[in-house]
This record gives C-alpha cells, sequence and structure tokens, in this order.
C-alpha cells in the first residue's frame, strides 16, 4: 500500500511539475506524507512483531538449561504478581527497583559479577583457582598497609594459594605494590608482617617481585589489585586505606583478560624481584 502510495504521488509530482499546477503539487504533497507515515508505521509494526516473536521464544532458548530456565520462571512469576497490585505509588517504586535489577542482571549477562561490601567474592575466587581449566594464576596485590590480608578471611585465602602451589596444581605469579609506609625508602626489605608473608610466598616456590607505590605514582592505571585467571577471567578488589575489600569485580570477558596483561607486563618493568634482593650484598 505504501508502496502504491508513492507511485502515485510521484505520477502526480511528474504533472504538477509539467503543468505547472500548485493544486497537483499539494496533492503529491499530501500523498508523499500519508506514504511516509504508512512506511514508519509498517516498520514500527514490524519491529514490534519481531520482539513479540523473540520474547516468545525465550523460553525455549533457555529450556535446555534447567537451573537458568528455573530462574526465569521464578522471575517470570514474581512480575507477574507485581503487575497484580494496583497501587500506583507501590507501582512506581517497584519499576524502580526493577530497573536497578534489570541493569545487574544485564552486567552479569555481559560476564560481569560485582560482591559489594561482602567477603563472599572469595567463594568464587577460590573456586577460580581449584578449576581444572585455570593453570596460572598472575595477581598484583596492592598493599596498602601492614593490614592487607592479615585477617581470618585472608589468612585462609593465602593458605590455599600455597596449598595449590605445593601440590603442583597452579602457578602463582605475584607483584606486590608496597606502599612506603609498608617499604620505607631507606630499607632494604618491607617491613613486618608483610615480609614474613611475602618471605612465605617465596619459600612456597611463587615467582614474587616487588615495587614501591611511590614507583609508579605516574602510572595511575597500574596502582590497582587485580588477578589474572589464565586466559579465563579477571578479579579487581576495590579496597579501603585500612585494606578492607570495599568491591570485588570479576569479569569473565576475554578482552578484560587481554588488558589486564598488558597492565601486568608493564607493572613488571618497575619491579624487582625477591630472589634478587634476597641476593643483594
Amino acid at each position: 500500500m505504501a508502496h502504491n502510495l508513492i507511485i502515485a504521488a510521484s505520477l502526480l509530482a511528474a504533472i504538477g511539475l509539467h503543468f505547472c499546477n500548485p493544486q497537483i503539487l499539494l496533492l503529491y504533497i499530501a500523498l508523499l506524507s500519508s506514504s511516509s507515515l504508512a512506511l514508519l508505521l509498517r516498520r514500527s509494526a514490524d519491529r514490534s512483531r519481531l520482539e513479540s516473536e523473540h520474547a516468545i521464544d525465550l523460553p525455549f532458548a533457555i529450556a535446555h538449561d534447567k537451573e537458568v530456565y528455573d530462574e526465569y520462571v521464578a522471575i517470570a512469576k514474581a512480575l507477574k504478581h507485581i503487575s497484580q497490585i494496583p497501587d500506583q505509588v507501590f507501582r512506581e517504586a517497584a519499576l524502580q527497583q526493577i530497573a536497578v535489577a534489570k541493569s545487574e542482571l544485564e552486567r552479569v549477562a555481559e560476564g560481569t559479577l560485582t560482591f559489594e561490601g561482602t567477603e563472599s567474592w572469595r567463594l568464587v575466587y577460590e573456586s577460580l583457582l581449584r578449576s581444572n581449566h585455570v593453570f596460572l594464576y598472575r595477581s598484583a596485590a596492592w598493599v596498602k598497609s601492614s593490614q592487607y590480608w592479615q585477617d581470618e578471611p585472608g589468612k585462609q585465602s593465602a593458605q590455599l594459594n600455597l596449598h595449590l602451589v605445593d601440590r603442583q596444581h597452579l602457578n602463582i605469579e605475584r607483584i606486590f605494590i608496597l606502599s612506603d609506609s609498608v617499604w620505607p625508602p631507606d630499607q632494604r626489605f618491607p617491613s613486618e608482617p608483610i615480609l614474613g608473608w611475602i618471605d612465605e610466598h617465596h619459600r612456597h616456590g611463587m615467582w614474587i617481585k616487588l615495587v614501591r607505590e611511590s614507583a609508579i605514582a605516574n602510572e595511575t592505571d597500574l596502582l590497582s589489585d587485580f588477578g589474572i585467571y589464565g586466559s579465563h577471567a579477571v578479579g579487581e578488589q576495590i579496597q579501603d586505606d585500612k585494606c578492607r575489600t570495599i568491591r570485588f569485580i570479576l569479569r569473565f570477558n576475554f578482552e578484560a583478560v587481554v588488558d589486564a596483561e598488558k597492565r601486568w607486563q608493564r607493572l613488571g618493568i618497575y619491579s624487582q624481584a625477591y630472589r634478587d634482593l634476597l641476593e643483594t650484598n
């Protein structure tokens, strides 16, 4: 229909221009406007139909994954119950919270997990280290104070590191970024208890390097606490000045791994091997 209107409008335009008839030209403009509107409406309808068909296909697309499908059904039931509560104030507040949950779920769908103000990230961290597809773990540990990983959860995670290295299940390379309060510029070694912790890593066969925070102060993107789990994932730990975890972000994304590898290589340029430090007279 819209294409027919365009053809008719074109013919009228030719006639109107030939005879210089204003009424025919006005009719041409009206037909052209109608045809454009018809095309827009048709495209909008086609788009809505395709989106509707896609939404209908969604349950079938994920039905093979029972665990995800069960969560899908639970979420759909919750949305159904929300839609049945008529109070307008509730509806507006509920839609805002749904939008927040949707944004978080979209980040998860992109392969990003975020843990806020909780130590539960260590469960995923430890599962990755134990997994059969991670053979090399590269860790940049930003030690802002002597309290770094000295609480009980931190000590347990550190012991898991040592255990996996001892069993030859995992190779670990670690660069310690040390604040001047932990490694004073006039001191050969970092202060305790961090020195003893670093030395324990070394004695268990980890590849250890050290760098002072002040040495990379101008390379702000290197001042980060992150870990690279093979080619599988990248974790970043956001801490306060007392080394308490505020946020832990885990990205199962190959591009994020590549970017982290580049940071790791640059960080290595500024770092000194702990083995060499021990051998220095």
